[in-house]
């Protein structure tokens, strides 16, 4: 049998708050992420237990756990004048101008070289 292993930083892992609350680590994860409707009130009472949290903060997670997600899609990002210029002014080392979501507003020829070479 082999040692345990110190964990590189303190807390709990994934696993041990969902086995402890009675969920699965799939569950639990789209709970943490605001991806996971209708969660039940008796499995965000298991997941307050678990974690022992105080009432006013056992009170937030129920509201962060009904907060309606947005349904309309976000409209897209497009780079102002000067940061699309920015790619080219480096045309020696790769550069790309990103938006918030990481897709691509603009990129010089070696960027387009290094990432999608593949692409048009």
């Amino acid at each position: 049998m082999e040692a345990p292993t110190r964990r590189r930083v303190t807390g709990l892992r994934r696993e041990e708050p969902a086995m402890l609350s009675g969920v699965s680590v799939t569950h639990y994860t789209r709970l943490e992420q605001g991806r996971a409707a209708g969660a039940s009130d008796s499995v965000l009472s298991a997941i307050a237990r678990t974690l022992r949290l105080a009432d006013d903060e056992t009170a937030h997670l129920r509201a962060l756990a009904r907060r309606p997600r947005r349904t309309t899609p976000s409209r897209p990002e497009h780079a102002s004048a000067s940061v699309g210029q920015l790619p080219a002014a480096m045309p020696g080392v790769p550069a790309l101008a990103l938006d918030r979501r990481n897709d691509v507003l603009a990129w010089n020829k070696p960027g387009h070289a290094l990432l999608a070479a593949h692409l048009p």
